[in-house]
């Protein structure tokens, strides 16, 4: 049951298209349920969005290289914030 909740889900890529907040996918180089292509693709259709791969990680990267993942939010983060103190559009 829970291979089906994670493989059989509905697909939503096309509603990626109207996020208007800026927007980091981060995946894990050997996630298998959700493949790098995936996170990649997402990201291409998520209007000024970013991407990083994750090295050595899996499903569950964030947790598997908890530090790469908190170096590639903090700097995003700053970003964004920076982007608003500055009054410009960040989406």
């Amino acid at each position: 049951a829970i291979g089906r909740c994670i493989y059989d889900r509905p697909c939503f890529l096309e509603e990626l298209k109207e996020i208007t907040v800026p927007t980091l996918y981060m995946a894990g180089e050997h996630d298998l349920p959700r493949p790098v292509s995936e996170s990649i693709q997402m990201a291409s259709m998520t209007p000024g969005s970013s991407y990083v791969s994750m090295p050595n990680g899996g499903y569950v990267a964030c947790l598997e290289q908890g530090a790469f993942a908190n170096a590639q939010m903090e700097p995003f983060i700053d970003g964004v914030l920076s982007s608003q103190k500055q009054g410009r559009d960040v989406a």
